[in-house]
């Protein structure tokens, strides 16, 4: 990631105005660890593309491809360089990998 774009993200937790507490964000993350409903992503039957940036330490790519590979011909594709935001990080290739996996659907609807 950019120095910039790391810059631009510090700047934006800083300055959002509804801050959260150290209790709020820890719950937050307990639900993370406990919530699992792996079991009901075989149940998505639209095109699914499951994009993960390989430097991401909150989601790591890992755990992408767990998730690609519970959806029914779901694609998994990890953005080089990028970590936990590439739609922030690199809007227009994040945009462009999308639109080209929309464009490809098409193409085989």
């Amino acid at each position: 990631m950019a120095a910039e774009t790391a810059k631009r993200f510090v700047e934006d937790a800083l300055g959002f105005p509804h801050k959260q507490s150290a209790v709020a964000f820890q719950r937050q993350l307990d639900s993370f660890r406990k919530h699992d409903t792996l079991a009901r992503l075989r149940g998505i039957s639209a095109p699914t593309l499951v994009l993960a940036g390989e430097l991401d330490l909150a989601t790591p790519p890992r755990l992408g491809r767990i998730v690609a590979e519970a959806i029914p011909g779901a694609r998994f594709e990890v953005l080089a360089g990028e970590a936990h935001q590439p739609f922030q990080e690199v809007p227009e290739a994040f945009n462009a990998r999308v639109d080209a996996f929309w464009r490809e659907m098409e193409a085989e609807g």
